[in-house]
């Protein structure tokens, strides 16, 4: 690619018959929840384990669910979205509705666990978990980002949690030099050491006024320090 010109290139795919390229089946996922927790569940026939719980490899489409407590069998149908999670909650008598609460969690994107055992993602909008107090970890191994927080589930009710990111360090460097931006707005001429930013991605601008942009995106963890360099006479 040079700059101020276009560049183009042309594939030419093999013709191969399309059934002999296997397609990896679409899958979403389904938490399920009893009232009161503790029900034994079964997806489609094979048992899952007990409620309240999340299953992420299911086929989209329509699924028998059936959960299992100390009375009769409750049976539902669900339909699962590709890219999804579907919520199913039962009540097994009405004297134990609300049993369980609903967490909440941004800022930060997050994995969520309890005891070893994961709950979800913050990719999920809200978990539903047993009433009471919960001592969970919140991890994201990219960012290098791990905090525990106990928290107390209301029957009924949504808790919601914003985690406030950390700050990382940045050090960027060109050839021969260039102006830059952050996120759109100006950080100043490289060498820029140690730039403070909230840990995540980032989109740099590099401006030279004689050999034109470049962009980047970098990932700012909260561990060590990162740096980037540009030769913008490539």
């Amino acid at each position: 690619v040079t700059n101020g010109g276009d560049a183009s290139i042309f594939f030419e795919l093999p013709r191969t018959e399309s059934a002999a390229v296997p397609i990896a089946p679409a899958v979403g996922g389904l938490q399920v929840a009893t009232e009161p927790p503790g029900a034994k569940v079964l997806i489609d026939g094979e048992a899952r384990g007990v409620a309240p719980l999340t299953v992420s490899d299911l086929k989209a489409g329509e699924h028998a669910v059936v959960v299992q407590g100390t009375g009769e069998p409750v049976s539902r149908t669900v339909t699962v979205q590709e890219g999804a999670v579907a919520s199913l909650v039962i009540s097994m008598n009405s004297a134990s509705a609300f049993a369980s609460g609903w967490l909440a969690i941004s800022g930060v994107p997050v994995q969520i666990t309890e005891n070893g055992t994961l709950l979800g993602s913050t990719e999920t909008p809200r978990i539903l978990l047993p009433a009471g107090s919960h001592e969970l970890e919140l991890t994201n191994a990219a960012l290098g980002y791990r905090v525990t927080r106990t928290v107390q589930v209301v029957a009924g009710q949504t808790l919601s949690i914003t985690l406030k990111a950390p700050q990382g360090t940045l050090s960027i460097n060109a050839l021969p030099w260039a102006e830059v931006w952050v996120d759109g707005t100006r950080a100043g001429e490289t060498p820029i050491g140690n730039l403070s930013l909230t840990i995540g991605n980032h989109e740099l601008l590099f401006r030279h006024p004689e050999l034109g942009e470049q962009r980047k995106t970098v990932t700012v963890g909260a561990l060590a320090p990162v740096r980037i360099g540009v030769d913008l006479r490539q």
